[in-house]
């Protein structure tokens, strides 16, 4: 077995400020203001009064006695860590910060640290079990999902301690209780899904790093479509045909109905090229009739072969969302990547691409910088039996079931045709490596596991079928 790590150099500079807050309220409408700025800190945590009064009686820390706190930190060279400190220390007076302050060396730094590092064993001190939710919202709905927390809390009879990684929108509220007394644990466990399903509906998702596990799994089918999770399902076959790595960890046992007044957004409709390109892939699946998927040819040159049909995705170029609050841009996969970069729709905001002709469906399924693993957020694929899968979200912290969008990553369009694709947006310009030159073909012959994982996508092997050797 092999693992490939990404290394980072240690950063010349860290600087670490602590701002205290009237409201929880106003402390994420603060993480807002900071990451619309450009500025990408290396730590951008909120702790409300609940948790850090827990915190201060634990280890003293040493944070203000307000209703809530923010810990940030900035890192880079000298100049860069004085410019971005400066800018978020405005930024939070700016927003109302009753005080903020830096620590002046790394004891102090270490003691702000060991305050948050102890927050779950500070509020252990309060009952014997702590409840650690781990949902995610975009940014922009982190004051509504605080006030959803605490109406759920509140009427269920308890108090949760709230902890966000507020940068990215996961937030871990802490809730004390007592599992001998089993109406209160009753109590929490309906408390945390409600959480969960709040998450949901505000465009988020069950899980930013914590994963899925047993006390999740029927919650998955409120966040992904039947046809979805049969695609999982199919994978995990693949890869475990004996399901023996951690069985029933994930994917749902049952569809479980989502509860009352839970109501999932739903995704955009599909545009009218797109639905085209759906009943020519179902008439071609139901015929068992092979296809080649094209987009403007410019990086797959091969004739196709006799009896095959055409897949043009180059008319899929609809701009679907551009969410200026939380840097995301959902467009269609035939959208030209020379576009994406000077389309002055996106003024003011930047992508990690390279500078390539083709469109952006074309340059991902080739795959030819790493940096786009982390940029994709989510897509919507056409399967090669004409079902629609939904594969990630919109929030950039997201580990709930597979991270199949990266397996579409360098595909050759032999997995799934790529309708829509979502991407992560900067507020400040990224540099991307070029693209290194592309062979003329793709490679002709799977490894025996990529034939595996084409199965599950693709039983019968009708896209792109001489990619699998046929």
């Amino acid at each position: 077995m092999k693992a490939w790590l990404r290394l980072l150099k240690q950063p010349r500079q860290i600087r670490t400020l602590l701002a205290g807050f009237p409201s929880i309220d106003a402390a994420v409408e603060c993480v807002s203001a900071i990451v619309a700025r450009g500025i990408v800190p290396r730590v951008l945590e909120a702790l409300d009064k609940t948790t850090v009064d827990s915190v201060e009686a634990y280890v003293h820390a040493g944070y203000p006695k307000t209703e809530a706190v923010l810990l940030i930190e900035v890192d880079g060279d000298a100049a860069e860590v004085e410019s971005e400190a400066a800018s978020v220390e405005r930024l939070c007076r700016e927003g109302g910060a009753l005080e903020v302050r830096a620590a002046l060396d790394a004891a102090q730094r270490d003691k702000l640290w060991e305050g948050r590092r102890g927050a779950y064993a500070a509020m252990a001190r309060l009952a014997p079990n702590v409840c650690v939710e781990d949902g995610v919202v975009p940014r922009d709905k982190l004051p509504e999902i605080v006030r959803r927390i605490k109406a759920i809390t509140a009427k269920h009879g308890l108090i949760a301690g709230l902890l966000f990684h507020a940068g990215d929108g996961n937030i871990h509220p802490n809730i004390a209780y007592d599992e001998r007394d089993a109406a209160q644990t009753r109590r929490v466990r309906e408390a945390g899904h409600e959480i969960l399903q709040a998450c949901v509906e505000l465009g988020g998702s069950l899980s930013g790093e914590h994963g899925i596990g047993l006390d999740k799994r029927e919650a998955m089918a409120w966040l992904f479509s039947p046809q979805t999770l049969n695609l999982f399902r199919r994978l995990k076959a693949a890869l475990d045909a004996r399901g023996i790595a951690n069985p029933d960890k994930i994917l749902p046992l049952s569809q479980q109905k989502q509860g009352p007044g839970f109501i999932k957004p739903p995704l955009p409709e599909l545009s009218a090229q797109a639905r085209r390109l759906v009943a020519q892939v179902s008439g071609c699946g139901q015929a068992k009739k092979p296809m080649l998927v094209r987009g403007s040819s410019s990086r797959l040159s091969r004739e196709a072969p006799p009896d095959t049909a055409i897949l043009e995705t180059a008319g899929l170029n609809g701009l679907i969302d551009l969410d200026a609050k939380n840097l995301t841009l959902t467009v269609e996969a035939g959208y030209s990547v020379h576009a994406l970069h000077h389309d002055p729709s996106r003024r003011g905001f930047f992508l990690r691409l390279p500078e390539t002709g083709g469109t952006l469906g074309g340059l991902l399924a080739t795959k030819p910088v790493a940096s786009l693993r982390d940029d994709v957020l989510g897509m919507r694929v056409l399967l090669a039996d004409g079902e629609v899968c939904e594969l990630g979200g919109k929030v950039v912290k997201n580990v709930a079931g597979y991270d199949v969008s990266r397996l579409l990553l360098g595909s050759w369009g032999g997995l799934a045709v790529i309708l829509e694709v979502t991407l992560k947006m900067y507020a400040a310009p990224q540099k991307a490596k070029a693209a290194a030159p592309l062979a003329a073909a793709p490679p002709p012959v799977y490894s025996p596991w990529a034939r595996r994982i084409k199965a599950a996508f693709d039983p019968h092997n009708l896209l792109n079928p001489w990619l699998a050797g046929s």
